[in-house]
């Protein structure tokens, strides 16, 4: 990013999965979103990250969790109905069956 620029980034589950389990990329998510004026993640992820971390192996409670969202200064954004519309867009365009070759879950 450029001096001056300014990006909005969105937070995905595997960002936050990979700061919580101080993966090789850790770091660089942390700086990120630091970095960034604003740093964005949905109701609807902060449930899946939480899912998928208090599964894993060092798994994380509702208060770490919290307290990770907060150290890294995310805006928590309510999922409503039309954002559900564009991922079920971005789901039939990208996601696993599309034969998009992202093919995401």
């Amino acid at each position: 990013m450029g001096r001056g620029t300014s990006v909005t980034v969105a937070v995905d589950t595997s960002a936050l999965i990979a700061i919580i389990g101080a993966e090789p990329d850790a770091a660089a998510f942390v700086d990120i979103f630091g970095s960034s004026p604003a740093a964005l993640i949905s109701t609807a992820t902060l449930l899946e990250a939480h899912c998928v971390a208090s599964r894993s192996s060092g798994s994380v409670n509702a208060s770490e969790f919290q307290m990770l969202i907060d150290r890294l200064e995310l805006t928590v954004v309510p999922f409503d109905l039309a954002q559900l519309e564009v991922a079920r867009l971005a789901y039939s365009r990208y996601g696993r069956g599309s034969r998009h070759r992202a093919d995401l879950n």
